[in-house]
C-alpha cells in the first residue's frame, strides 16, 4: 500500500487570456474644471471593474487545482505488488494489493472479483495547500468500487478496476469533487523477488456544484519493486521505481513524473499489519506552446506515511493512518506542507 502524494502546485491551469475591457465611448478633453472629475471616475470604475474581473478569474483557476491535488494527495495506498516468499515447507506468503495485508499463498484461482465500499474521513492541516494562512478542514471521503484480477499464470497477472469517490469538505465545500478512476494493468514477477507492473490509469474529476467537468487526466505507467524479509517473515523490507506521464486535459500541465520509495511492513499477527514508508516524487512539466504558466516548472514532493491496517472479518477492514508531504516547487506560484490523519473502514467481499 503506497503513499500516493503527487501534488501538482498552484498555478493558473486553464491558460485563457483574459480579453482587454472594450467600451463603447471615447473619453474627450473637455476644457472645463467640471469635466475632469466624471472622466476621473469613469476611469477609476473602469480600473475597479477589470480588478475585479481578475479576482474573479484567479479564483476560478484555483479552486479547480486544489481540487486536482487534494484527491492526489488522499491516495495512501503504497504500490506494491505480489511478493511471495518461499518458506521452508513450501508454503509461501504474499501482500495483497488490493488490502494491504499479508495472506498465505494458495492455488490461486484463474478469476478473483472483489467489489468493495468504504468511508474515509481525515483531518487535514492545509485545506487549500497554501504556503501562508493554512487552514485545516475535515474532510469526507466515501469510495465505491470493483477490482478484477486474472491470472495467467505464477508469473503473468492482469488487473482491472474502478473506483467512484465523492470528495466533501466540511469547510470549503467549493472544493467539493465526485471522482470516476478506471485502471488497467499487467504485472510480472521476476526472478529475485523482482516485480513489473504496466499500466494506465484514468481520472475525471467532476464539481457537484456546478455539475461541469474539473480536470481529466490520462495516466500511463511503470512499476519495478523488490522486497525481502526478515524474522521468519514477519517484518518486510520494500523499495521500487515508478515512472508515470500525465496528459492532462483541459489544462496546461502535461507532465513526467520519477519516483523512488522505500518502507518497512511488519505484520503482528495474521489479520494485523503495520506499515512506514518515504516517497521522493519529481515532476517535470512539459513545454507549452504558445507559452504558459507551467512552462520551466518542476515539483520535488517529499512525502511519508505510517498506516495500520485491521482485518477482523473477512469482509471488514478498518485503516488508521497519517501522512505529511512537503512540495518544493520551481518556477511555481508557491511551496506548501500539509499533514492528514484519519481512518478508514472498508467493506468487500472476494469472489
Amino acid at each position: 500500500m503506497v503513499c500516493e502524494a503527487t501534488p501538482v502546485g498552484n498555478d493558473l491551469i486553464y491558460g485563457y487570456p483574459i480579453e482587454k475591457m472594450k467600451r463603447s465611448h471615447r473619453l474627450t478633453p473637455i476644457n472645463t474644471d467640471d469635466a475632469v472629475w466624471p472622466t476621473r471616475l469613469r476611469l477609476l470604475s473602469c480600473v475597479l471593474l477589470l480588478l475585479s474581473t481578475l479576482s474573479v478569474f484567479a479564483q476560478a483557476q484555483n479552486n479547480p487545482n486544489t481540487q486536482v491535488q487534494t484527491q492526489e494527495l488522499l491516495k495512501k495506498d503504497i504500490p506494491i505488488s505480489l511478493k511471495p516468499v518461499k518458506h521452508k515447507s513450501g508454503e509461501g506468503k504474499g501482500w495483497d494489493k488490493e488490502f494491504g495485508r499479508l495472506f498465505k499463498l494458495e492455488r490461486p484461482k484463474p478469476w478473483s472479483i472483489t467489489p468493495y465500499s468504504s468511508t474515509l474521513v481525515l483531518w487535514t492541516s492545509n485545506a487549500r495547500l497554501e504556503k501562508k494562512s493554512e487552514k485545516e478542514d475535515w474532510i469526507l471521503v466515501q469510495r465505491e468500487g470493483v477490482n478484477v484480477k486474472y491470472q495467467i499464470d505464477e508469473n503473468w497477472r492482469l488487473g482491472a478496476s474502478y473506483a467512484f469517490e465523492t470528495i466533501r469538505y466540511d469547510r470549503n465545500a467549493n472544493l467539493d469533487t465526485d471522482a470516476h478512476i478506471p485502471e488497467f494493468s499487467v504485472n510480472r514477477r521476476l526472478p529475485w523477488n523482482w516485480n513489473v507492473t504496466v499500466g494506465d490509469r484514468g481520472t475525471w474529476l467532476d464539481s457537484p456544484r456546478s455539475n461541469t467537468e474539473v480536470y481529466r487526466e490520462n495516466r500511463p505507467y511503470f512499476l519495478a519493486t523488490q522486497s525481502q524479509s526478515y524474522f521468519n517473515h514477519h517484518l518486510y523490507w520494500f523499495y521500487g521505481f515508478q515512472y508515470d506521464h500525465r496528459f492532462a486535459h483541459p489544462v496546461t500541465f502535461d507532465r513526467d513524473e520519477y519516483t523512488v520509495f522505500t518502507g518497512i511492513s511488519h505484520d503482528w499477527t495474521p489479520k494485523l499489519v503495520s506499515q512506514f514508508a518515504i516517497r521522493q516524487t519529481w515532476q517535470i512539466y512539459d513545454f507549452q506552446n504558445p507559452a504558459q504558466p507551467a512552462n520551466g516548472r518542476e515539483e520535488w514532493i517529499s512525502s511519508g506515511i505510517l498506516q495500520t491496517v485491521w482485518q477482523p472479518l473477512a469482509w471488514l477492514q478498518l485503516t488508521g493512518f497519517a501522512m505529511a508531504v512537503h512540495d518544493n516547487s520551481i518556477n511555481s506560484t508557491h511551496d506548501y506542507e500539509v499533514g492528514n490523519v484519519g481512518g478508514e473502514l472498508r467493506l468487500f467481499w472476494k469472489f
